[in-house]
């Protein structure tokens, strides 16, 4: 059976958390924010063609000191807040056969109750899963 060796590239927009990070502590100075991190995990290293790749994605705040808000609703898609981008061991994308289309509401920086406090050494995660078919991930190979 051909083994497919996954390896996820993720790109996350974060960058309107950490302003609005910024906004709700009253604090425009480097040394007031957060340290955020994001991790992926992979439920295994090594897939086969028919299996369904879960992944688990996780928003750690790495700081000691300071609390993080980031945006409660976490999701897939163009205009979420994760997008999952594949490349090949080349560095070619992969094309696409499927698109993830979350639609988070437009935060309100002005309302507390849309973003979810982190403190120091805790995460927000989300669950990603779908099948190698859809990823397109179906040839031997790194990716």
């Amino acid at each position: 059976m051909r083994r497919v060796i996954l390896f996820v590239l993720l790109c996350a927009i974060l960058s309107s958390g950490t302003s609005a990070v910024a906004e709700f502590e009253g604090s425009h100075d480097e040394q007031d924010r957060p340290d955020i991190k994001i991790e992926l995990l992979a439920d295994r290293a090594i897939y086969h063609r028919k299996d369904d790749v879960s992944l688990k994605i996780m928003i750690l705040n790495d700081s000691g000191l300071h609390d993080a808000y980031i945006f409660g609703e976490l999701g897939f898609g163009v205009r979420a807040s994760f997008t999952l981008f594949r490349r090949d061991a080349r560095g070619k994308e992969v094309p696409t056969r499927f698109f993830d289309d979350f639609h988070a509401d437009v935060p309100d920086l002005n309302n507390a109750s849309s973003f979810v406090r982190l403190r120091p050494g805790h995460f927000l995660g989300i669950s990603y899963e779908n099948s190698i078919y859809n990823l397109n991930l179906e040839k031997p190979g790194k990716y």
